[in-house]
Parts: structure tokens; C-alpha cells; sequence
């Protein structure tokens, strides 16, 4: 027998190598089936092509019996999944994403071709405009909130699901729809905080199919370890998802970088202890980090010299060094170096505390009292410029003071002639 039917297929997607079953009746008719047929997208100077079908009763047909049909299957410009670069190529205005590429939508109220479903078209409003998507494009993919998880204008309800360091992929609503395979239905928390039932892969690593690629689909990971965490990226290629890019955290150390990822650079004081040595001694301080390289900011040892510093780091200052007065300040720094209150500039006798201005003055053979004068007041008997109580002979007459027997009379001394 020969069954021929027009399975009226206009305005459903069939794409590729597709496997139909269909029941005919007649005389002699079983349950034949419908194998290998071959379709079409119907797109450009394809479209409303006629398909060739082989009919195969399994019934009871003698082997010497064939049984063909033929019958038309085509999608004509603009209808829904039609092939489309715009909106402009669809009669209803929406051309979307699909898993096999663009294609034309359709405005819906409840059912749709292909298996997708309907949903309300965010752009659209305030009108409420709801057009036929597929579902679960974004199953699996890189996310950082769940905006990122809506296409084609739509949203679904899937939501970006927080996957911990490794980061946020797009879950599925799965409280209208099933999950796909490998894939399970769990009440999930997303990257914002909120539960909903939403697929997620069973196990394994989500795949980066071409739309993922094409948006550059990425989420933000991060690595933790003892030292801190890092914040890394992952992106969908046309590789595969790339491992996160973060950098493994590590103890700080001077060398321009975030090491341990807290936001700074080269942070710390402890650096170790430096040394700086030489002939004159030792010195010794704490490194420092300047410009990613360790410094040691300490002086380098020199000889002592009076600068009221330490010069050969010994814990001295201006050793060695006189210090009149022992006030601590060594007289090479010290205004006044005998503490007697005239300072040195002034002072005629800088060194000794007993001579200054003010000083009252005594019978020494000094000036006591820095008035360019000395013992003044004091009498000088001989008039020889040394005043009497420092002058060995008083009268000048060759006769000590000590054996003169008249020591202010010139004209008693011992070689007088009686």
C-alpha cells in the first residue's frame, strides 16, 4: 500500500536528521513507520522545499511490497524559527537567541513551537507583550548577578547561583519546567542571598557553548589560603571556561606587589634587622621598603667627632670630648662652658666659673670681673703694676718682702749702709 500525508508543518522548527512516526490506516495497513527523513530550515532559496520520506510498514507487508510517501515540510521568511540577522527579518518583530543560532520568535499567550515557553518580554513594557523563548539558554553560565542570567529579554527566573571561590554560574527554574539531563532540581541560594528551586549540574564543570562565547560570558572567583584572599576571573572561551585568574595569596614581602591581597603594598615594619660595619665600629637598624627594595636607613659608622652625635654608633655622644661645667654638653656645643652664667662669647674667662661679669673682684693678678681691669682698688706701693698682694717685693727695693724687714720702705732693705 502507499500512505501519503501533508504533516503541515508550516511554522515548526525541524532542523537536521529527524526520526517521525506516523499512523496510517487502510485495507492492509499495520502501524507503518517513517524513517531518515532529511529537513531543511526552509531558509533563503530553500524555503518551502519538499521533503522525500521512505515509508516502512513493519506490520505485515510482503518483503516484495514498498510503501512511500511524500509530504512538505518549509518555514517560510519571517515565521518563528525562521533563520534572522534583526527584528526585521520576523513578521512578529522578535528575532532571538536560540542554541541553533537566531531565530524568529512569536508573540504567545500560553503555548509555543519548538518546546520553548512563553514569557513577558521586559522591554516591552509597560505593554505586556509575551514572546516564545527557549528554555535554559543560560543554564551553566559564568555570572556575577542575576541579570546576567536573562536573554532575550525575558526573565525566566533563573537566578545566578553562588558557587563559592569558584564562582557564580546561572541556575534554572526548574518550578515549571524540568531539568535537563545532568542536571538536578535543588532549592539553591544566589550571589544576592535569595532561595529559589533551581537546576544545577550534577557534577562536573559547566561547558561554554557558542552564545556564552560570543557574550563573553564571566563571573568573579576568588582564591584563600593562610595569607588572604585573592579575587580572580573566569571567562567563557572558545576553549572552555578558563581557570580563575586570581593569584595564589602569599606572606608580604618587599617587592611592589599585593602579595597577600588586602588593598596594600609592601605593608609591614618588621623587616629584619640590617647592619652597616666599618673600621670606626658598628651601626644597626630595622629595613625598611622603599619602592619594592629593602633599605637600610641606618648611618654608616665614622670617627668621633664633638657634634652632639654618635658617630661611630658605640652608644656614646662626643666621647672623649672636655665638658667643663659636667653638665652632659660637651664644651665643643656648650654656650657656657664653665655654667657661671656669662656665656662664652662674653665671658674673658669662659673656663673658669669664678671669673665673669658680676664676679667681685680680688687682689689674684687677674680680671675676676671681665672689666679689662685687674685689681683695681688693691694698693701698689712700688707703682710697678703689680698690686702689693701678688707683688714679692712691695717697695721695690731689691729686698724680698719676706726678709725685708720693712717691706714698703725702698729705702730699708738689707744692702743699705747703716
Amino acid at each position: 500500500m502507499r500512505c501519503i500525508q501533508n504533516l503541515g508543518f508550516s511554522g515548526t522548527l525541524v532542523t537536521g536528521l529527524a526520526l517521525i512516526v506516523l499512523s496510517c490506516s487502510g485495507p492492509d495497513s499495520g502501524s507503518p513507520t517513517i524513517t531518515n527523513v532529511e529537513v531543511q530550515d526552509g531558509t533563503g532559496a530553500d524555503a518551502g522545499i519538499v521533503q522525500e520520506v521512505e515509508i516502512v510498514d513493519f506490520a505485515s507487508q510482503p518483503d516484495d511490497v514498498t510503501v512511500d510517501a511524500s509530504f512538505e515540510v518549509a518555514i517560510s521568511p519571517g515565521d518563528p524559527g525562521f533563520t534572522c540577522t534583526s527584528s526585521s527579518d520576523c513578521i512578529s518583530g522578535f528575532c532571538i537567541t536560540t542554541p541553533d543560532g537566531k531565530k524568529c520568535s512569536v508573540e504567545c499567550m500560553d503555548e509555543c513551537p519548538f518546546g520553548w515557553t512563553c514569557s513577558l518580554h521586559m522591554p516591552s513594557l509597560p505593554d505586556e507583550i509575551y514572546i516564545c523563548v527557549p528554555v535554559f539558554m543560560n543554564l551553566c553560565k559564568p555570572c556575577n548577578k542575576n541579570a546576567d542570567c536573562s536573554m532575550n529579554g525575558v526573565d525566566t527566573g533563573d537566578t545566578c547561583l553562588d558557587f563559592l571561590d569558584a564562582g557564580g554560574f546561572c541556575g534554572g527554574n526548574c518550578e515549571t519546567s524540568s531539568c535537563p539531563p545532568g542536571y538536578e532540581c535543588k532549592t539553591s541560594q544566589d550571589v544576592h542571598g535569595a532561595v529559589s528551586e533551581q537546576c544545577r549540574l550534577v557534577q562536573g564543570e559547566c561547558k561554554c557553548p557558542q552564545w556564552f562565547v560570543a557574550e563573553g560570558a564571566s563571573t568573579t572567583c576568588q582564591i584563600k589560603n593562610e595569607w588572604g584572599v585573592c579575587q580572580g576571573e573566569r571567562i567563557c572561551t572558545a576553549d572552555g571556561l578558563t581557570d580563575c585568574s586570581a593569584l595564589f595569596p602569599a606572606q608580604e614581602i618587599c617587592n611592589g606587589l599585593d602579595d597577600d591581597c588586602d588593598g596594600e603594598v609592601d605593608e609591614g615594619s618588621d623587616w629584619g634587622e640590617c647592619l652597616v660595619e666599618n673600621v670606626y665600629g658598628v651601626c644597626s637598624d630595622t629595613y625598611s621598603c622603599e619602592a619594592g627594595m629593602l633599605q637600610c636607613p641606618t648611618q654608616v659608622p665614622e670617627a668621633e667627632i664633638c657634634d652632639g652625635a654618635d658617630n661611630n654608633c658605640n652608644g656614646e655622644i662626643d666621647e672623649d670630648f672636655a665638658d667643663t661645667d659636667t653638665d652632659g654638653e660637651k664644651d665643643c656645643l656648650d654656650e657656657d662652658d664653665d655654667g657661671d652664667g656669662d656665656p662664652d662669647t662674653k665671658d674673658c674667662q669662659p673656663l673658669d666659673k669664678f671669673v665673669h661679669h658680676g664676679a667681685q673682684e680680688v687682689c689674684n693678678g687677674q680680671d675676676d670681673n671681665c672689666d679689662s681691669g685687674i685689681d683695681e682698688g688693691f694698693v701698689d706701693s712700688d707703682f710697678d703694676g703689680l698690686k702689693d698682694c701678688v707683688d714679692d717685693d712691695d717697695d721695690n727695693d731689691g729686698d724680698p718682702d719676706e726678709t725685708d724687714c720693712q717691706p714698703w720702705n725702698p729705702q730699708v732693705h738689707h744692702d743699705v749702709i747703716e
